[in-house]
């Protein structure tokens, strides 16, 4: 009785194997899977990094400035609820609920703590960037839309960043 074919032979790596010594740290193996970046042999634990060049830098403020605002509506939402009305808006994004009720708190405590993640992602994405002056300019847009009941969307906030001077041209 046999026990069949011998095993195929291990697919080609293009790394040589030397007796006695592991393959050096900077090989990449022929048949390595694109990593984050998009280059093959990028080990998988890599971060991609984040480069921001001049005409970036548009972009960048308008990343870091949606996704705050985003956190900071949020944020509101969760505070604008309570017992009686926690189960009332099941279908409606907590970013947005504001739009179905009052801002019947003061708009600095339903704002609070919303900047607190901003300057980490803003270094992350443009070290450049003046958080300050988009963190005073995004409190001021989140207010706006408390007060009104308006729902974000990027294009107001777009518009409010090139009013403001902190944005040139399309995001």
């Amino acid at each position: 009785m046999g026990a069949g074919p011998p095993p195929p032979p291990p697919p080609p790596t293009g790394i040589e194997a030397v007796a006695g010594q592991a393959p050096p740290a900077d090989s990449v193996a022929q048949n390595a899977l694109p990593g984050p970046g998009g280059a093959a042999g990028v080990p998988a634990g890599t971060p991609a990094t984040v480069t921001a060049s001049a005409g970036d830098q548009g972009l960048n403020v308008f990343l870091v400035a949606n996704a705050t605002v985003l956190r900071a509506m949020e944020r509101a939402g969760k505070r604008m609820l309570t017992r009686f009305t926690a189960n009332n808006y099941p279908d409606t994004p907590l970013f947005e609920l504001h739009t179905q009720l009052p801002a019947r708190q003061d708009i600095d405590n339903l704002l609070s703590g919303a900047w607190d993640q901003m300057s980490a992602l803003a270094d992350a994405v443009d070290p450049r960037l003046d958080v300050a002056t988009l963190q005073e300019a995004l409190n001021a847009y989140c207010s706006r839309l408390l007060v009104t009941r308006q729902p974000h969307r990027p294009e107001l906030l777009a518009g409010f960043l090139r009013q403001n001077g902190l944005l040139r041209g399309q995001p």
